[in-house]
């Protein structure tokens, strides 16, 4: 939270802070004072902040730092401690000439001390009376708004009909809490902002417009007219405030959510950088094969010559021998005839002749005249016709399986891609926003109880 996290949520709303008439950051706000009557009398001061249209305008005074020097300042050290207001020390008073109270938004950051009290955040409710003839007439201007004895938001004004009080039932605070406050004539909206898990609350009431018409002053922590003081300067709330920021006009609860941020988160800003940065520009990809059984072992135990089938033999000749024959005597010669791709074998029966040159003379004329024959001998060659068939026959070896072998199959499994990376360089412009604060403390709902119970 920071005077520089308002002006940027603001400006993030309305461009600019115009709107703005008076913010207060108690820890880090400044004090100062003025001296009146002597100047052994020393008034103190909170002086109106940044990022508020006019910080000239709208001191806040502290009630009770009043004094001399030391006693002045010794109040200041008491009220502001631990960048807090303790509104268990003094009432703090805004003058209020120039705020227009028909058009008005607050928004405040405050937190219980020890448990919850009834008490006034913010307040102004004046009532007046005069008398008209024998008839008191009532009257007021301003309002008040605080938290009752149960933890819930109220908003106190008079109207026509006597006292008016508005109560926001309808959330549960917690021990630290951002709330807004905007009216626009008669209508009055109050949201509680959670920052942490975005369940904001919201309400609106109908309010009598005429009777809060603006006041002289507005008090922090007290009001001219509350039940449990006599004065604006009586203490009622048991607890802090840390920020508090006033804005001219009515908004919507959208709005009034962005102007809250600021007042909880705290504001950050950078120049830009250029950061290098590793992106994939691909993939390798690798096929991955599935592995076991890939064969077995076999040794040779002995072999087995098996038939593959016969050749015929049927044709074929040899030759065995000679015998002698008489002219005239017939014997069988064997020929082997080929054409180049058909062998063949043929047998043709003769009659035994004289060899070399010799004339053979016919026995007569008739019919049954032969060759007048000789009575030579001659040596003819024997063969032997061969018939049937050969078998063929092949040797095969014989294994017995002694093993099995494993390893990595032409089977594919799947595929692995590995990713390539390449660098860039990445530039990032400024950048500024709002991030959660440092210390959340206080902003759980676990703090309100009633009567030994939760709410």
């Amino acid at each position: 939270m920071s005077a520089s996290g308002v002006k940027y949520a603001v400006e993030q709303v309305f461009e600019n802070t115009d709107r703005v008439f008076a913010y207060y950051d108690f820890a880090d706000v400044s004090y100062t004072g003025t001296y009146s009557g002597s100047a052994s009398v020393f008034t103190g001061f909170l002086e109106n902040q940044f990022p508020a249209r006019d910080t000239g305008l709208y001191p806040a005074k502290i009630i009770d730092s009043i004094g001399t020097f030391s006693e002045a300042t010794g109040v200041y050290s008491d009220v502001l401690i631990g960048g807090k207001l303790d509104l268990t020390k003094s009432n703090v008073e805004i003058n209020c000439g120039g705020m227009n109270f028909q058009k008005f938004t607050a928004l405040v950051d405050f937190e219980f001390k020890e448990g919850v009290t009834d008490g006034v955040l913010f307040g102004s409710l004046e009532k007046t009376s005069d008398v008209v003839g024998s008839e008191t007439i009532t009257g007021s201007k301003g309002f008040n708004f605080g938290v009752n004895g149960r933890g819930k938001p109220f908003f106190q004004s008079f109207g026509k009909n006597g006292d008016s009080i508005h109560t926001f039932n309808d959330v549960e605070l917690s021990k630290r809490n951002i709330l807004s406050f905007s009216i626009d004539g008669s209508e009055l909206h109050v949201g509680y902002y959670d920052f942490i898990n975005s369940q904001d609350k919201n309400q609106t009431f109908r309010i009598d417009e005429d009777y809060i018409i603006a006041p002289d002053s507005l008090f922090l922590g007290g009001s001219k007219t509350y039940y449990k003081t006599d004065s604006e300067s009586g203490v009622s709330f048991s607890g802090y405030l840390n920020e508090i920021a006033f804005l001219s006009g009515y908004f919507p609860r959208e709005l009034n959510r962005e102007i809250g941020s600021g007042i909880f988160g705290d504001y950050f800003q950078n120049s830009g950088s250029v950061v290098t940065g590793t992106f994939i520009t691909g993939y390798t990809t690798t096929i991955v094969y599935k592995t076991g059984i890939t064969g077995f072992s076999n040794t040779v135990t002995g072999q087995l010559t098996i038939t593959t089938g016969y050749a015929p033999t049927t044709g074929s000749f040899t030759l065995t021998g000679t015998m002698n024959r008489n002219e005239g005597e017939r014997y069988s010669r064997y020929y082997s005839v080929s054409n180049g791709t058909l062998e063949t074998t043929y047998q043709e029966e003769v009659g035994v002749l004289e060899t070399g040159i010799y004339t053979y003379n016919s026995t007569g004329d008739g019919a049954h005249a032969t060759l007048g024959l000789g009575s030579s001998v001659q040596s003819i060659p024997l063969y032997s016709l061969t018939t049937g068939s050969l078998p063929l026959q092949t040797t095969i070896d014989l294994y017995d399986n002694t093993g099995i072998l494993t390893g990595v199959t032409t089977q594919i499994s799947g595929v692995t891609q590995t990713p390539l990376y390449g660098t860039s360089e990445i530039e990032y412009g400024p950048t500024s926003g709002l991030s959660a604060p440092a210390s959340l403390e206080g902003v759980n709902k676990d703090f309100i109880y009633y009567m030994g119970e939760r709410i």
